[in-house]
């Protein structure tokens, strides 16, 4: 008899237990799938605003040689930007194939740095 209790507590346990670790994994895939469309708003949105940014930049330029220096600062700061983007990219990526909580967590503190980041710019409403 007691026997059968303590296997029925086993059979209970271990439902709960991957109850539990199934609810972990349905959040990390909701966190994933947040990240990406962040991911996707911030490339979307740095498209944006690079290309209305150069369009300023040339349109108030009183010279070439003025444009062009103006031109070359931006490409600069653009360059940081993707750069950062990528790696938040990668980490994203990563995290998709690994989907342990460092990895995911890593992820997400990434893509929301450069989410932000691209919405100071102006390139996400």
């Amino acid at each position: 008899m007691r026997a059968k209790a303590f296997r029925s507590r086993q059979v209970a346990l271990l439902a709960l237990v991957a109850t539990l670790v199934a609810c972990a994994a349905s959040a990390r895939q909701k966190q994933l799938h947040a990240a990406h469309d962040a991911l996707e708003a911030s490339w979307t949105g740095l498209i944006r605003w690079d290309d209305a940014e150069q369009t300023r930049i040339v349109e108030e330029a009183k010279s070439l040689e003025e444009g062009r220096a103006a031109l070359a600062a931006h490409r600069a700061r653009r360059a940081r930007v993707v750069d950062a983007l990528t790696l938040a990219t990668d980490a994203y990526n990563l995290a998709v194939k690994d989907p342990s909580p460092a990895l995911v967590a890593e992820a997400l503190f990434l893509v929301k740095r450069v989410y932000d980041e691209v919405r100071k710019l102006g390139g996400i409403p």
